[in-house]
């Protein structure tokens, strides 16, 4: 991690999550991330804010960037630029669950799309929603892949593929 004690030092010592020369994570947490569209972005941190009683004791750290907006289809950035919202969770795996379910339900207002790669409780419907050029992918998969070789339970529950 990188330091917390107001010291100086350079960049590349301060801004990386887990600085150049230091072990990474090992794998005793669990992560989720969600992505708000920067118009949303003071309200969405006012809804989570409203849990910090709950989240205190399950988080390891919360990191907070900005990220341009692209168009590609099923980027979490697509359309606008956003605020990420990356939680480190402690490895209690029920209730992170738990409560990322509730957190994930207060930012549903807000437009928040989560990480493809990391927890998230929300299902296929809600996917429907947050990303207008899913079924301009599932047809493109549908061609590309019409003896379903790719296809993953990850894909079946999310994008229905």
């Amino acid at each position: 991690m990188t330091a917390r004690d107001g010291s100086v030092g350079p960049w590349w010592d301060r801004l990386p999550h887990f600085p150049i020369g230091s072990a990474p994570s090992v794998g005793s947490e669990l992560q989720s991330e969600h992505f708000v569209p920067l118009r949303h972005a003071g309200a969405a941190l006012e809804a989570i804010r409203a849990h910090s009683a709950r989240l205190q004791p399950l988080l390891h750290v919360c990191e907070l960037r900005t990220m341009a907006g692209d168009e590609l289809w099923l980027s979490p950035t697509q359309g606008e630029d956003v605020l990420c919202v990356a939680f480190t969770w402690k490895k209690l795996a029920a209730p992170v669950l738990e409560l990322l379910s509730v957190i994930e339900r207060s930012l549903s207002p807000f437009e928040a799309r989560p990480h493809w790669g990391k927890l998230t409780s929300l299902d296929r419907d809600e996917f429907n929603h947050l990303y207008p050029r899913l079924p301009s992918f599932r047809r493109l998969v549908s061609e590309a892949d019409a003896d379903r070789k790719f296809v993953s339970p990850f894909s079946e529950r999310l994008l229905d593929i």
